[in-house]
């Protein structure tokens, strides 16, 4: 039973029985249960006998009560103390409420007195001092800057125009060297390429030739084992096919006196009544 109750979860387990004599509470002492108690996962509470009594089980339980009404007022908080700890967290929580907003209204007023706010301009009067001086810097700056970077260009344009000279006089036997050289290489690989094609060819057309021949040859034997299980081969020797309604007849029981059949021979079909 302490098994099953200990799956359902609870949040305490009471084991109690009133008083009585030791041959009465002997049960309490029965090493089984006692290990079992030891093993569960819920806390128990013990309160067997008298306050003078004492059992196994009180050795390995969560808590032992002195009586049953112990262990029952030991498992439930009491009513009063509860509500005389919230009424002091309340007070606490008032005064720090309290703390608080007083420290924020001393923040706020004297960030109000401050002489920023009394005097607004004094934040960017010093700013647009500073402000106007780096302007004129920088247009300063910026003039000198360009009028550096104009002749620096311009004399790179120079020296870059006349390297463009040398490096074509220069490199115009170069290219003429390369452009022979290229052409030479280009007809080599097109002669290359057109041995080699033409050798492909000739494989292809080989592999092309064999290919159909070998699937000629898989095409005719196909075709014999086809006819010689073909139903008509069935049907040249004499035999016949009785359908009704399109549906083959293989035993006579199939068939009524007055059935209207049709019989399928080697060259043609006719119809038929069953007498």
């Amino acid at each position: 039973m302490l098994k099953a109750v200990d799956k359902a979860r609870p949040s305490t387990i009471l084991l109690c029985r009133g008083g009585g004599s030791i041959e009465d509470l002997w049960n309490f002492n029965e090493e089984e249960l006692v290990r079992c108690i030891y093993q569960l996962q819920t806390p128990i509470i013990t309160g067997v006998g008298h306050e003078t009594d004492t059992t196994l089980v009180d050795f390995v339980s969560d808590l032992r009560a002195a009586t049953p009404t112990a262990a029952a007022v030991a498992s439930v908080p009491d009513a009063k103390e509860l509500s005389n700890n919230v009424l002091m967290k309340k007070k606490r929580l008032h005064a720090l409420m309290s703390y608080q907003l007083e420290n924020k209204k001393t923040i706020l007023q004297h960030v109000l007195n401050s002489y920023v706010f009394k005097n607004p301009g004094y934040l960017y009067e010093n700013e647009l001092l500073h402000l106007a001086h780096n302007r004129d810097a920088l247009g300063h700056l910026g003039e000198k800057l360009i009028t550096d970077r104009q002749d620096s260009l311009q004399r790179n344009k120079q020296k870059l125009i006349q390297l463009s000279h040398d490096f074509i006089n220069n490199n115009n036997s170069i290219i003429q060297n390369k452009k022979a050289a290229l052409q030479l290489q280009m007809t080599r690989y097109t002669k290359n390429e057109e041995y080699r094609l033409a050798r492909n060819s000739d494989n292809l057309q080989t592999f092309i030739q064999d290919y159909l021949k070998e699937e000629r040859h898989h095409y005719l034997a196909s075709v014999t084992k086809l006819d010689l299980v073909s139903p008509l081969k069935i049907l040249n020797r004499g035999y016949s096919i009785v359908l009704k309604n399109n549906q083959v007849i293989e035993q006579a029981s199939q068939l009524s006196s007055g059935d209207h059949v049709a019989i399928e021979f080697a060259d043609g079909r006719k119809k038929a009544i069953i007498g």
